[in-house]
């Protein structure tokens, strides 16, 4: 079950970035653009940012099982499955506050990890500048 959830909600996030991405290049190609339609608003390429954990959430809610309240754990235990195969399941279940902290240090870490590219794609403007916290614009590199 914990597949499924995963195939529902992971996988239309990867086919959506791959759908911007093509548009993108029909985009830049020329291939949408068509000025003579009345009412014409230019579109422009969209940047993505995808941000995953760096740990697999799977292994996290496995190691908080005992967490979980004891209605989800009868469930989780009904389904007549040992722990690791249950695990991705608990991982859109569990929402114990021992469990949702660590997914809080985690996504922490990664942004953390990765604040110059965060701050890039937050910052950046069409014309090639970066706005920095305060307002002030900067040439980017």
């Amino acid at each position: 079950m914990g597949v499924l959830f995963n195939v529902m909600f992971l996988d239309h996030l990867a086919t959506d970035i791959e759908h911007l991405e093509r548009l993108n290049q029909r985009l830049s190609n020329g291939h949408i653009i068509d000025p003579r339609i009345e009412g014409y608003e230019k579109m422009r390429p969209l940047t993505s940012l995808l941000m995953t954990p760096s740990v697999d959430l799977t292994q996290v809610a496995e190691q908080h099982q005992r967490d979980m309240p004891y209605l989800i754990q009868y469930f989780v235990n009904s389904l007549g499955r040992d722990v690791a195969s249950c695990a991705d399941l608990m991982s859109y279940l569990l929402f114990a506050s021992k469990y949702t902290k660590a997914l809080i240090e985690i996504g922490y870490n990664d942004a953390s990890q990765r604040i110059d590219e965060i701050e890039s794609f937050l910052y950046s403007s069409d014309n090639g500048t970066t706005e920095n916290r305060s307002g002030q614009r900067n040439r980017s590199r």
